[in-house]
């Protein structure tokens, strides 16, 4: 069903991946503002297919999120924090930058006397 959609009334707001099977990214920004209910959806059908495709927005972040965490890749490490939001998973990314902070607020002062170190 949201296939159908993607193909058919979607499609000038997405870009379509070369992937088997084929997969579409968000091109223009108001798809991703109605997905994130950023601005309301103007008729029923709308609000309906912006629930449908919300959930699926956040099940895909979810399945980027969880590569992103036993992955040590550049796309990984830059992008795990975004996914994780997006995915509503905000207490794991608490977790993971508490994490950083307790480990980088215990080193010793800079040699240098430097207010940004």
């Amino acid at each position: 069903m949201v296939e159908q959609w993607c193909l058919g009334r979607l499609r000038p707001f997405l870009t379509a991946v070369p992937t088997t099977p084929r997969r579409f990214e968000i091109y223009h920004a108001s798809l991703r503002e109605v997905l994130t209910a950023a601005t309301p959806a103007p008729t029923e059908e709308e609000q309906a297919w912006s629930g449908v495709l919300g959930l699926a927005v956040i099940a895909a972040n979810n399945r980027i999120a969880d590569y992103c965490l036993t992955s040590t890749d550049g796309y990984a490490l830059r992008h795990l924090p975004g996914h994780l939001l997006l995915a509503d998973r905000v207490g794991e990314l608490d977790a993971l930058l508490g994490r950083r902070w307790r480990t980088t607020t215990s080193r010793p002062a800079c040699p240098g006397n430097c207010t940004t170190c």
